[in-house]
């Protein structure tokens, strides 16, 4: 997954907050789409191309935004 590297957020207490808030938003849904369509055979042929991430590596690329400096 790429890094995130365009945007800066000076004030730290913000960042950890957009970090926090941006991860409880996306990662709940991620995980269920993940877990509905990893075992449904919706790709058999190419399941890597569509399903690139687990739902722990979509967590941590989120937490680590702007540094990832906790």
């Amino acid at each position: 997954m790429a890094a995130q590297s365009g945007y800066t957020v000076p004030n730290q207490a913000l960042r950890n907050q957009l970090r926090e808030d941006n991860a409880a938003l996306i990662v709940p849904l991620f995980r269920a789409f993940d877990q509905t369509f990893r075992q449904s055979g919706f790709s058999s042929k190419n399941p890597h191309k569509y399903l690139r991430f687990t739902p722990r590596e979509v967590e941590e690329a989120f937490l680590n935004f702007f540094g990832g400096e906790r």
